[in-house]
């Protein structure tokens, strides 16, 4: 007698483009769930770190979790010796992801794992492979592993763990302050693939002890004056959160602007007069939305700019500092 039961439901998944953590739908894309069965599942997650004592500070617990990226980038980095197709080094990555976590599977368990993760990074390990280790060994500056860390530093909580919550902003921070590279797009999928799970075992193991952080300006570091320049009048200073500028002659007035690199908006926090008189000044911006321009003698605070400019009304030099950040 023919079995008319129903087929088992076709299983799509995809990565969150919000919490950037691995689900799963039965139904077509309709409905998503966490994924059953992918490697966070099997990575043991610790008590945070600061309340078992096993580090000090939050400080500690970033660069434990960067000491761990470090020994991926490690791996991977001989990988590119050793692999002998895009097949064999994408698991060879996911390898030194599981070294990462400290995590051991059985060869049955191993398996699922493969298929589950090897989606998530297969793209951006065939990009990697293609582009071959001396892009990626170059890619890997200190500025970058700094902003790594910080991201880490900058979004980890007072115990030294993570939440959901708090991994998707240190993974959205990587992503935004870190520029674009098939390196980067495979560190990426290292930490979505091993999530919040793994990124807490990671901040968990290691020795770090007094570790010092004050180089990460938690305020101020998400490329606003890496993304913006002074692009009328003449740049004088590019430090943390500010930009500062002299003013130029504008058709008899003395202007300094500001803009944005068309991709990243930033809100104007305060500014600061450094040299020079205003003298009937106005400020006139756009928001980043395109809407503008919008003209007033008040600081247009706490918006979210894509060009901003100070005119005086006549040719009266001035100087002008101005305290971006991200939305």
């Amino acid at each position: 007698m023919a079995n008319n039961c129903c087929p088992e439901p076709y299983i799509i998944q995809r990565v969150d483009p919000t919490t950037h953590m691995v689900q799963v739908s039965s139904d077509n894309g309709t409905t998503w769930t966490p994924q059953p069965g992918g490697l966070p599942t099997y990575i043991v997650e610790p008590p945070p770190p600061i309340t078992a004592g096993t580090v000090s500070t939050k400080c500690d617990a970033a660069n434990n979790a960067m000491d761990n990226v470090q020994a991926w980038i490690d791996h991977v980095t001989n990988d590119f010796d050793t692999a002998t197709s895009i097949l064999s080094f994408a698991g060879a990555v996911l390898e030194a992801i599981l070294v990462a976590v400290v995590t051991i599977l059985s060869l049955g368990t191993l398996t699922a794992v493969e298929a589950a993760v090897l989606p998530i990074i297969g793209a951006a390990c065939a990009a990697a492979f293609a582009a071959g280790k001396t892009a990626f060994v170059d890619y890997w500056t200190s500025d970058n592993k700094e902003k790594i860390l910080c991201a880490f530093f900058c979004t980890i909580g007072d115990d030294g763990s993570f939440t959901d919550a708090q991994f998707t902003e240190a993974w959205n921070k990587i992503n935004t302050n870190l520029p674009g590279n098939p390196a980067k797009n495979l560190l990426l999928g290292f930490l979505t693939s091993v999530g919040r799970q793994g990124l807490n075992n990671m901040a968990a193991q290691g020795t770090n002890s007094g570790t010092d952080c004050t180089l990460c300006d938690c305020e101020c570091m998400d490329n606003c004056t890496d993304t913006w320049t002074v692009r009328f009048g003449t740049p004088l200073a590019n430090t943390g959160c500010i930009l500062e500028g002299a003013s130029a002659d504008d058709s008899g007035r003395a202007t300094v602007a500001f803009g944005w690199d068309g991709t990243h908006p930033c809100y104007a926090g305060s500014f600061e007069l450094t040299a020079g008189a205003l003298s009937d000044a106005h400020w006139q911006w756009y928001l980043a939305d395109g809407s503008g321009p919008f003209i007033s003698f008040v600081f247009p605070n706490d918006q979210n700019l894509s060009d901003l400019v100070l005119y005086n009304a006549d040719s009266t030099v001035f100087s002008v500092a101005v305290t971006f950040y991200s939305p």
